[in-house]
């Protein structure tokens, strides 16, 4: 048996699982069977007593994955985020102190170049 063999009942029962089937399982049953269940109640019957254990366990491992793989993406985008703040202040204070340079060697050469101020 391949990989893709033994991971396909596990996406058969994602799909079974998902809103739009279970909609369409409850319209069925309503019409054809005269029963009334919630999306919920039908959920549990097929995880509890239709989808065999492992298809359940693989469905639980693939969503905790999802979350986190999810949690670790935000992270990265936070510590980015974070990072980028870092360069803009360092960018900041790097424009602040090269206008300050720019004031100092403007009063610089005023002060040797100003026979007024007698330090020609």
């Amino acid at each position: 048996m391949n990989r893709d063999e033994k991971t396909l009942p596990s996406l058969l029962g994602a799909i079974i699982l998902g809103d739009d089937i279970l909609d369409t399982m409850k319209k069925d049953l309503r019409r054809h069977h005269s029963l009334k269940l919630d999306t919920d109640e039908l959920r549990h019957i097929l995880k509890e007593g239709v989808l065999k254990q492992e298809i359940i366990e693989y469905l639980r491992e693939n969503e905790n994955r999802r979350k986190s793989e999810d949690r670790r993406q935000n992270s990265i985008k936070v510590e980015n985020d974070r990072r980028s703040g870092d360069d803009r202040r360092v960018e900041d204070n790097r424009t602040e102190l090269q206008k300050r340079l720019q004031e100092l060697e403007v009063s610089a050469y005023t002060l040797t170049t100003d026979p007024s101020r007698g330090f020609v």
